[in-house]
């Protein structure tokens, strides 16, 4: 899967931090995503998330031509015939970025389509090669990097704020972390199970689209750069 005549459709990325429990989340995803273009950037130095997501990222671009990349953590359970799924919404939504885990009761209103926000969960993303690129450019010059830190969803939700795009999350998700909680920023966060997960790969995403309205931006306010 991944290709169509000689261009690679979809290119999958994972960002692992070697652990014991991610080794093993980690090989599953692999057995789950054989057959496909996977590059996996191990995070030995601890980077962080935007370090080892942007490092993840540029490898992919400057070594594949593949038109979509479709970036997950470690700790992820993919859902019944997950690159088939992720085929048909590139299909679906070729010039979207798509988020593939939503974690709030609002999905429940979007089961069967969509859920559109400019906030978002930066475990499992799909990202057309020409907006990633936009978004990486955008946010060298707008975000103040110091302020921004390790964040990687922060960034990219105030690029979705400033520039008026939305990210589309298919409800059910498509992933769910392993474990009740995620590794995240070097400590445990809970509840970080999707509301819905998809154990149906029939499902077709053709239900509606549920705006969802979370200001994660203002909760992380002053990263526009002085002009």
């Amino acid at each position: 899967m991944g290709d169509r005549g000689d261009t690679v459709v979809v290119r999958y990325g994972i960002r692992h931090v070697p652990t014991p429990e991610r080794e093993a989340s980690l090989a599953a995803m692999r057995v789950e995503l054989r057959g496909s273009e996977v590059d996996v950037f191990v995070d030995n130095d601890r980077l962080g998330p935007w370090n080892s997501w942007m490092a993840l990222t540029m490898r992919l671009a400057l070594e594949s031509d593949a038109m979509h990349f479709v970036l997950l953590d470690d700790d992820l359970k993919l859902c019944p015939e997950f690159t088939t799924v992720v085929e048909r919404l590139i299909d679906q939504r070729p010039n979207d970025v798509m988020g593939l885990y939503a974690n709030t009761t609002s999905a429940l209103a979007a089961e069967g389509g969509w859920l559109v926000s400019k906030a978002l969960w930066a475990c499992a993303l799909i990202w057309p090669r020409k907006l990633f690129f936009d978004f990486c450019i955008w946010q060298g010059a707008n975000l103040d990097q110091a302020k921004a830190g390790r964040h990687d969803d922060v960034r990219v939700a105030y690029w979705l704020k400033h520039t008026k795009r939305d990210i589309y999350m298919p409800v059910p998700s498509l992933v769910d972390h392993v474990s009740e909680y995620s590794l995240y920023h070097d400590r445990r966060v809970t509840n970080q199970r999707a509301t819905l997960f998809n154990s149906d790969p029939e499902v077709r995403y053709s239900g509606p689209e549920v705006r969802y309205y979370h200001s994660q931006t203002g909760r992380f306010p002053g990263w526009l750069c002085s002009r």
